[in-house]
């Protein structure tokens, strides 16, 4: 942990040098219903600390890549700001989300050189397009009609995309918006034909931040500070979430304990409580807890790129589902040619057999008639 402390501390100090003392910075909140294993312990710094933006996209791509869920949503909001999450009622479906939620990664600030360099939403599409074979569907964010009801079971990949929010406009005014954006996400939510879904709530735009204020270590609330009843919380821990620009939601993924370990809230067992292990930090193993073998889709790569051997693509089962009929006229005109050529060489065995004999019987004859 410490040696992390220092990792990111070193960067800062450089940015803090090279930039000055603001950097520019974005939100993001990634919320899987089902535990993905082994994310959020190989974070090996708070959630309250910054996160370089090629981090972030990791995370994101780990949670991704593993397509342990059915429908992935992607919501993206021009001028979305840290601070807007401080309303809770503007976000009542994201929280109610969150609160379901068996893994959350909470990302306040994500750094950026750039206003305009947040995450690679194409990087992200087609990470799930390569491992989880997804269907991409757009989404309006200002039109609920653009939302398409869908009953088969391919995984889908649900990008909304937000009208911006006005800057200069007033809190009230700003806050109905997101309650509208709020109401879209739920008519998502309620299309889907399953809870098992991961949400990515971010935004394209950035905003400059002075660097102290979300890179100071001591404002960091550890978990050993957090009581097990929200209703112990201290004056000064109090006063650390009052002055914070560092949490996101901090009732839920902060101050509850659960989530600093692994725990499935969502599995069949009816699990009622959690186990207190963690997974030791440093930890590179997550690669091997993997529950998805990685099947790339072949139409996403040049023919023959990353390719170890070459197989056929009879043994893809939707290759063969997608062709059917067209396989099934190869196979049926193949069929009737050899078929064909197999009565062909069996009348042409035949006539010789027959002529054969034929001239057999011609010469025993002309024998009997020399004889006579």
């Amino acid at each position: 942990m410490q040696f992390w402390v220092n990792w990111v501390g070193l960067i800062l100090l450089i940015a803090d040098a090279v930039f000055g003392s603001t950097v520019n910075v974005f939100p993001s909140l990634l919320l899987s219903y089902g535990l993905i294993p082994g994310l959020r312990s190989s974070i090996d710094h708070s959630s309250q600390m910054p996160y370089q933006k090629a981090e972030a996209e990791t995370i994101i791509g780990r949670a991704f890549e593993q397509c342990l869920s059915h429908a992935y949503i992607i919501a993206d909001i021009p001028g979305l700001v840290l601070s807007d999450f401080a309303h809770f009622e503007a976000f009542q479906t994201l929280r109610k989300q969150a609160a379901a939620a068996s893994t959350i990664i909470s990302m306040p600030n994500v750094l950026t050189d750039d206003l305009g360099n947040t995450l690679d939403m194409d990087k992200i599409e087609n990470i799930l397009k390569v491992n989880c074979d997804v269907k991409v569907m757009d989404v309006k964010g200002n039109d609920k009609n653009s939302i398409e009801k869908y009953i088969d079971t391919q995984r889908r990949l649900i990008r909304i995309s937000f009208p911006a929010l006005n800057s200069n406009s007033t809190l009230d005014a700003r806050l109905a918006r997101l309650k509208e954006y709020d109401e879209v996400i739920k008519e998502v939510f309620r299309i889907l034909p399953t809870p098992n879904i991961v949400t990515l709530f971010t935004t394209n735009t950035s905003t400059t931040v002075d660097l102290d204020e979300i890179s100071n270590t001591e404002n960091v609330i550890e978990e050993s500070e957090i009581p097990e009843s929200p209703k112990m919380i201290s004056l000064s821990i109090q006063k650390k979430i009052k002055q914070s620009k560092r949490m996101i939601f901090p009732d839920i993924t902060v101050f509850d304990k659960s989530r600093y370990y692994d725990y499935e809230r969502n599995s069949n067992t009816n699990q009622d409580v959690y186990v207190r292990k963690k997974t030791p930090k440093n930890d590179k193993s997550w690669l091997s807890r993997k529950k998805k073998v990685i099947k790339k889709k072949s139409s996403l790569y040049r023919f023959g790129e990353d390719d170890k051997e070459l197989s056929s693509v009879f043994i893809n089962v939707k290759f063969i589902h997608d062709n059917a009929l067209l396989i099934f006229c190869v196979i049926s005109v193949l069929g009737l040619i050899i078929f064909g050529d197999m009565i062909r060489i069996a009348l042409g065995f035949v006539t010789g057999a027959l002529s054969k004999h034929t001239k057999s019987e011609s010469k025993s004859t002309g024998k009997r008639e020399k004889q006579d």
